[in-house]
């Protein structure tokens, strides 16, 4: 297996959501908590995490039950989108470099630096570092994962290419909730623009043979 070929990859955790249109729910009623999919890629050497949702205890134990690994095995964190729920666990990781999508870079960090819930600004001076520490990435956000412009959901969200054994991989972000919202070309209720989106969701049918996206299992594109 080459270094342009992952030689592991997993999801991490299997998103769900708070709404959905396609269970007849009421989009202006939340139903359930959300939490967002995650996904693990070993490739060249590099250890990567997408959109860590969750924190402390419950981050470790997800890691090491999903990979075997601990927090400080991890080499760099990608977040795909300025939505808090997508980077909770950010600050798990003590060794890893700290990217997000170019787009969202300053959204980010607003959100880490200016949180408006009281109990987030008890943990103000770990944010603080943490946004201290995150930078934008690059067009290759790790050597063999290549970032994608996805917006839609936010105007900046990006996600993450790769190959696998299994073929082109595509970890999508929220720029695609489930399998239904990709058949139906739709974003998700709050979208910031619902046009963006579906052009996006179209790009990700033309590149890639899987897609994970924000909040569900992972799908096979020719197969829907």
């Amino acid at each position: 297996m080459d270094n342009n070929t992952a030689k592991r990859w997993a999801v991490l955790s299997l998103g769900y959501f708070s709404r959905n249109r396609y269970w007849g729910e009421d989009e202006a009623n939340s139903y359930r908590s959300a939490l967002c999919t995650s996904v693990f890629v070993e490739i060249g050497g590099k250890r990567l995490v997408i959109d860590p949702p969750v924190s402390g205890k419950a981050m470790d134990e997800m890691l090491d039950q999903r990979t075997g690994l601990k927090p400080g095995d991890i080499d760099c964190v990608f977040i795909t989108h300025s939505h808090f729920d997508h980077f909770v666990g950010l600050g798990s990781f003590p060794n890893a470099e700290l990217l997000c999508a170019p787009g969202d870079y300053e959204s980010i960090r607003l959100t880490l630096t200016e949180p408006s819930d009281e109990n987030i600004t008890k943990q103000l001076p770990e944010r603080l570092s943490l946004a201290e520490r995150l930078r934008p990435a690059g067009a290759q956000i790790i050597p063999g994962v290549e970032l994608i412009e996805l917006p839609g959901h936010t105007l900046g969200l990006a996600g993450a290419l790769f190959t696998a054994a299994e073929g082109k991989v595509l970890v999508a972000g929220d720029s695609v909730m489930t399998a239904d919202h990709f058949k139906n070309r739709q974003g998700y209720y709050n979208s910031a623009d619902f046009e963006k989106s579906s052009v996006s969701i179209d790009k990700m049918a033309a590149i890639a043979d899987i897609v994970v996206p924000g909040h569900s299992n992972y799908f096979i594109v020719g197969k829907l």
